[in-house]
């Protein structure tokens, strides 16, 4: 949800995603603190939303390519997730008409 009482920084440092997906809704999530660690972690790539959070300005949300839902009132647009049959890489889609971006897995 990207709450700031359930991503301790030091958590997410620990963690060091290169992708974050908020499940946050319209006015629930996505606090501007949580971005702000995420934004200042080395590995991290990008960040996505299911809804732009309309109680802070814009440069506490994503980009707006990554925001799957930009109006209070949504459309009910998706953020779909696709692992490779091999687990070596994956692809994030925003809404119905995004282009998928592709990430690589880390080795194991």
């Amino acid at each position: 949800h990207g709450l700031d009482i359930s991503n301790n920084p030091a958590l997410l440092k620990t963690v060091s995603p290169r992708v974050a997906v908020f499940n946050n809704g319209a006015r629930k999530g996505c606090h501007p603190a949580v971005t702000t660690t995420l934004r200042r972690l080395p590995e991290i790539q990008a960040i996505y939303q299911l809804h732009r959070n309309v109680t802070v300005g814009g440069a506490e949300n994503t980009d707006p390519a990554f925001i799957a839902n930009l109006d209070e009132k949504c459309q009910g647009e998706s953020i779909h997730l696709a692992v490779a049959a091999d687990g070596r890489s994956y692809t994030v889609t925003v809404g119905s008409k995004g282009k998928p971006r592709r990430y690589e897995t880390r080795a194991a």
